[in-house]
C-alpha cells in the first residue's frame, strides 16, 4: 500500500474483497461502506487475522477513545485506549481473552504417542478450556473413501 492511499477516503460500496481475495481499494471510511466476508478471503484460515479499530475524537479534539478487536483464530485481543490531548496523557488497558482449545483423537497418521505428546503441549499453554472429540468419519465424507489411511489405535 502506498502512502497516498492513507489519505483516500473510501465511498464505495459492495465487496471489501475481490475475486482473488484481495482488497478491492485502500483508505478509511467513517462508516461502513464495504461488505466483509470471511469466505472470499484466499489465505489459509489459519493465517485469517481480523481487526476491527475504532477511534473516537471529541468535538472539541481535546478528548479520543480508542477500540481495538482481534480475532486471531487461535487467540483474541481487547484493547481500549484513553487520549487527553490537553495533558498528553494516555490510558490504555489491554486484555487476551480466554484460550480455548479442541482436540481431536484418531486423525490419519496419529497413534497415541502424537496425540499424548499433543496433549502436553497443550497442557503446557494453560488453557481455561480443554476439550477432546474423537474422529467420526460420516459414510458420505470423502474422507470414509480413504479408510486405508487411517490407522486403528
Amino acid at each position: 500500500m502506498n502512502s497516498k492511499n492513507l489519505n483516500h477516503k473510501l465511498t464505495g460500496s459492495g465487496a471489501l474483497l475481490d475475486e482473488n481475495g484481495s482488497l478491492r481499494e485502500a483508505g478509511w471510511a467513517n462508516s461502513l461502506v464495504y461488505d466483509y466476508s470471511r469466505s472470499m478471503v484466499k489465505a489459509n484460515k489459519s493465517r485469517l487475522k481480523e481487526w476491527d479499530y475504532y477511534h473516537i475524537i471529541d468535538n472539541k479534539g481535546k478528548y479520543a477513545v480508542s477500540f481495538t478487536f482481534a480475532d486471531n483464530g487461535y487467540m483474541g485481543l481487547i484493547d481500549c485506549s484513553v487520549f487527553d490531548f490537553v495533558t498528553k496523557e494516555k490510558f490504555s488497558a489491554t486484555e487476551i481473552p480466554i484460550i480455548n482449545t479442541d482436540l481431536i483423537a484418531g486423525l490419519p497418521g496419529e497413534g497415541f504417542g502424537s496425540f499424548s505428546e499433543t496433549i502436553d503441549a497443550m497442557v503446557k499453554l494453560r488453557p481455561e478450556n480443554l476439550t477432546f472429540h474423537t474422529l467420526c468419519i460420516k459414510n458420505a465424507a470423502d474422507f470414509a473413501r480413504k479408510k486405508s489411511n487411517i490407522n486403528a489405535w
